[in-house]
């Protein structure tokens, strides 16, 4: 049986976000195929019967050097790294020395899979791929259908916050942002974050501090909108779960995944027309209902999510 090992930070995984949201996909994935996984961490040896090794995120030195390693001694590498190209995140110095990297890691036979195309434009150095993501096994549901939604959407009680925050509180998620909106807006709203933000808290929002994955679903449903100014998303797991949860959600950043309903890219829009908008969005039930459909179809038939999970892992074989 093929084992494979699953390599992120030196300590292993973090408990909330997307490099966590990711590695529990790919667990569940893996063992539906019947493979077996384990975590691999810093100062413990790669296991021998880990034919495969999986990394994720590309932010970790220590990931680079293990990976490298491993495929110079002859295992089957693959590489998801939720890339953020340097044109459209802060870290730009960073950014283009991961891109460096990934692209020179094909040389020796690392696969590179790509969470989208805009993605493997940067990083193809002809051994990249794209793959997609079974998102919502994790929930154990499937995209609920148009008219499923719709019957969804309007048995769902009243949304006690208007608006909700889903991510780290810090200037590359777009936190500042937010609580400018929030004050500025006055609506009632809802902040799932993993540490307590700096600064003053508007009084008009409610703070969930360290929730974990499984408490998410529920808390996202209590609320109508996602506002997350992220610079940029690979993929978007956070919005894909408020998405999953009955939120619509306003593009607000390079997000190469989420631009097919046009009422709902916002990244033009000043901070005054954010709040406008947003006013309006919430008080339209009926538009807000339609353009969540709308955002359900057109992430249910993006090109990305008809590609192979994981291509080079099929029928038992692992491929180099």
């Amino acid at each position: 049986m093929t084992h494979i090992g699953l390599i992120g930070e030196p300590n292993g995984f973090p408990n909330i976000g997307g490099i966590h949201t990711l590695k529990n996909l790919l667990e569940v994935e893996l063992h539906h195929r019947g493979y077996t996984t384990s975590i691999i961490k810093a100062g413990s040896p790669v296991p021998k019967q880990s034919n495969v090794l999986i990394v994720l995120g590309c932010s970790s030195p220590w990931a680079y050097r293990t990976a490298i390693r491993a495929r110079l001694r002859g295992q089957s590498v693959l590489w998801i790294p939720c890339f953020h190209p340097a044109s459209h995140v802060r870290h730009k110095g960073k950014a283009r020395i991961a891109a460096r990297a990934l692209r020179l890691s094909q040389k020796i036979g690392i696969t590179i899979c790509a969470l989208s195309e805009a993605e493997k434009l940067h990083l193809d150095a002809g051994r990249c791929v794209v793959t997609s993501l079974p998102f919502s096994i994790e929930y154990g549901q499937a995209w609920p259908t148009e008219v499923e939604s719709s019957l969804q959407w309007a048995q769902l009680p009243k949304r006690p916050f208007a608006v909700v925050y889903l991510g780290r509180p810090v200037a590359q998620k777009g936190w500042p942002q937010f609580v400018d909106l929030i004050v500025t807006t006055n609506l009632p709203a809802l902040a799932l974050v993993p540490t307590e933000p700096e600064g003053p808290v508007p009084g008009n929002l409610t703070l969930r501090v360290g929730v974990d994955n499984n408490e998410i679903q529920q808390e996202l449903r209590q609320a109508s909108v996602l506002f997350l100014p992220a610079d940029y998303e690979s993929f978007g797991f956070a919005q894909a779960e408020a998405l999953l949860a009955g939120c619509c959600v306003p593009v607000l950043g390079e997000w190469p995944l989420w631009l097919d309903v046009a009422q709902l890219d916002w990244r033009q829009l000043t901070a005054e027309q954010h709040a406008h908008a947003l006013k309006e969005l919430i008080t339209n039930s009926r538009t807000m209902r339609k353009l969540r459909e709308q955002q359900i179809e057109a992430w249910r038939h993006r090109p990305e999510r008809m590609a192979p999970m994981l291509p080079l892992i099929t029928c038992g074989t692992v491929l180099n």
